[in-house]
């Protein structure tokens, strides 16, 4: 997928390529906002990607919101103990 973000842009065959991510990924970036995030992303070496996941952790927990819509959120009620979990894992 880094590959066809570097060289197809955005397009159906990001889309494509972006499908298997889509049981673990819940976002509402905009086509813009991916764009912008383009250069970001291309600058990343996969040898220097990390994987952090955090919502089987203690750091978050799970509330809903109006219609049972689930959602996870701090457990301590800031962000700063999830801030500093990614901080550590990161190289």
């Amino acid at each position: 997928m880094l590959s066809r973000l570097k060289t197809a842009g955005i397009s159906p065959s990001l889309i494509t390529a972006a499908g298997p991510l889509k049981d673990g990924l819940l976002t509402n970036l905009t086509p813009g906002g991916a764009k912008a995030l383009l250069p970001i992303v291309a600058a990343i070496k996969p040898q220097d990607a990390v994987r952090i996941t955090l919502e089987d952790s203690p750091l978050l927990t799970l509330t809903t919101l109006g219609e049972d819509q689930p959602v996870l959120i701090p457990a301590s009620g800031t962000y700063d103990a999830l801030k500093a979990f990614v901080a550590g894992k990161l190289p």
